[in-house]
């Protein structure tokens, strides 16, 4: 009976492990980042991918000016947009572009 007993708690601890390799039990571990960019109350606005658009163009539209660095604006919309490549945007989805104040360069 000890064997048995043995042998079925090996076989738990076992399950358990591969169940949690496999499956995963802390989807919370993704929390912080997304209260963190909450938090820092980044302006953007949401704007409709139109066929030919780009992001930097977008982007140059809504700042009004082509003096922003465009490694930054590349940047800060992937923040925005994490899942997303910039270079693979798609017409008629939505996405954030960030806002700049007119003397951020």
């Amino acid at each position: 009976m000890k064997k048995f007993i043995s042998g079925m708690l090996i076989l738990l601890v076992l399950y358990v492990i591969v169940y949690d390799l496999k499956i995963g039990t802390l989807p919370a571990a993704a929390l912080p980042q997304q209260v963190k960019s909450e938090k820092n109350n980044e302006r953007y606005s949401l704007i409709t991918i139109k066929p030919g658009d780009t992001v930097l163009s977008i982007m140059e539209k809504s700042s009004g000016s082509k003096k922003f660095n465009m490694v930054t604006m590349v940047k800060d919309f992937k923040r925005l947009n994490p899942s997303v490549n910039p270079d693979r945007i798609i017409p008629g989805k939505t996405y954030k572009f960030p806002l700049y104040a007119k003397d951020k360069r």
